[in-house]
C-alpha cells in the first residue's frame, strides 16, 4: 500500500512539473502554487517509499 501511495505522489510530482514547464512556456498560468506542491509531493513520496522498504525488510526478518 505504501508503495502505491509513493507512486501516486511521484505521478503527482511529474504532473506538477509539467504544469510548471507549461507555465514557463507561456500558457499564462500562475505557477506559484506548484512550486510548493511539487517538493511536498516528492518529499512525501520519498518518505512513503522509505517506509515501504523498511516495513518489507522487517517483515522478511520476522519470517
Amino acid at each position: 500500500m505504501l508503495l502505491i501511495l509513493s507512486g501516486v505522489c511521484g505521478l503527482g510530482a511529474l504532473f506538477g512539473l509539467g504544469r510548471i514547464w507549461a507555465a514557463t512556456m507561456g500558457s499564462g498560468e500562475d505557477m506559484g502554487l506548484w512550486f510548493a506542491v511539487v517538493p511536498s509531493l516528492l518529499l512525501l513520496g520519498g518518505l512513503l517509499l522509505t517506509g515501504s522498504i523498511i516495513s518489507q525488510r522487517a517483515a522478511a526478518r520476522g519470517k
